[in-house]
């Protein structure tokens, strides 16, 4: 992926003496980096867990968990 550095102003465009400078803080790393991220992933505290998977993640384990069971009644 090729470095994308911003300016927001016009005048550094159309200004050669200006244009130059940005070029050279850019050469010598004096700009920082502009890039967009990606969007923060959301951190899942449960999961669904069902059939053999319930019994590897939750009965096999060694571990402690915390059961929240749910049953709709129509």
């Amino acid at each position: 992926m090729s470095k994308l550095y911003r300016e927001d102003s016009l005048d550094v465009l159309t200004n050669p003496a200006k244009l130059t400078a940005f070029v050279n803080e850019v050469l010598n790393n004096e700009r920082p980096l502009y890039w967009e991220s990606e969007k923060e992933k959301k951190e899942k505290f449960s999961e669904k867990l069902v059939g053999e998977d319930f019994e590897k993640r939750v009965i096999d384990s060694d571990q402690d968990a915390l059961l929240l069971i749910y049953h709709p009644i129509s």
